[in-house]
């Protein structure tokens, strides 16, 4: 106890003490530094401060009490607030988002309109991102409708990730009502030269409710992107096969080419989708537009 190394740094177990006798403090230490469980004591042998130390840094809990026994919550108050600070520091929020429209005056006049977001937050370990596609065309009636949303919820460790999906499909074209789909899986990001790269697998669970079916598929997402000072190319595709039938499947497909001025960008949108079991297999939109970016 109070014990030295053989290079006279402190090692061990030290304690201190009031001039009564009673114990002051009881603290650990390894080749010098606070390490392990550190208390020290009121006068009157009522603790004052337990807290934990991991190479002379402070970890875990710290608690912190009057000399009565009770604890001090003005000292847990400011710790609180100290993490929430912390906490919000470390946040990420990530507003991507593009409109076009399209008119073509012809002996049938069509009016089409494109929206298309992706939206994330992050936030440390977690990350919440959310991405949604809407094409609308209409020449005297509502010709098309199709409407695409993903909801994922993920934890990030370096360049590794698991996360959750939910996604919903609208169709007016193919009569998807309430198509469903939700799912686990894991990814990876990298970069490759300019480019920046991720890829993941998912299995997923799909209900589409007005037609009762149910199936599972795999889902294969690629991701590549490349910016410049003042352009931009996104493009990401899912190849999504059913388990038992790989002649069943869907394949997605988003391609983003920005050139930008500040933070708005002219965009031009390539949405590409392939379902095999439908009656219409392909539906593919090239949308010209405005992009909006804020990042924070």
């Amino acid at each position: 106890m109070n014990a030295y190394n053989k290079n006279g740094k402190k090692e061990g177990t030290w304690e201190g003490y009031y001039s009564n006798g009673k114990l002051y403090y009881k603290e650990n230490y390894l080749n010098g530094e606070l390490h392990g469980k550190h208390e020290s004591y009121w006068m009157n042998g009522t603790p004052m401060i337990k807290s934990n130390y991991n190479n002379g840094k402070q970890v875990g809990y710290f608690e912190n009490f009057f000399d009565d026994g009770k604890l001090n919550l003005k000292r847990y108050s400011l710790l609180i607030l100290l993490f929430l600070n912390q906490f919000v520091s470390s946040q990420k929020l990530n507003l991507n988002n593009s409109i076009g429209f399209n008119f073509n005056d012809n002996d049938i006049k069509v009016y089409a309109t494109s929206i298309n977001s992706s939206n994330s937050f992050e936030s440390k370990n977690l990350s919440i991102a959310n991405s949604l596609n809407h094409n609308i065309n209409y020449s005297n009636k509502l010709n098309q409708n199709e409407f695409s949303n993903k909801l994922s919820v993920g934890f990030n460790k370096n360049k590794y990730n698991s996360f959750m999906d939910y996604q919903t499909n609208y169709s007016l074209s193919r009569n998807l009502k309430f198509d469903n789909l939700i799912g686990i899986g894991f990814g990876r990001k990298d970069s490759l030269n300019k480019f920046k790269i991720g890829y993941s697998y998912a299995i997923l669970y799909q209900k589409i409710t007005n037609q009762n079916l149910n199936y599972f598929r795999h889902s294969f997402r690629l991701k590549i992107s490349q910016e410049y000072s003042n352009y931009s190319l996104i493009s990401e595709i899912y190849y999504q096969p059913n388990l038992s039938n790989i002649n069943n499947y869907s394949i997605f497909s988003t391609t983003k080419l920005l050139y930008k001025i500040n933070s708005f960008s002219f965009v031009i949108t390539d949405i590409y989708n392939i379902m095999s079991i439908s009656n219409i297999k392909r539906i593919h939109t090239i949308t010209f537009g405005l992009n909006h970016k804020f990042v924070k």
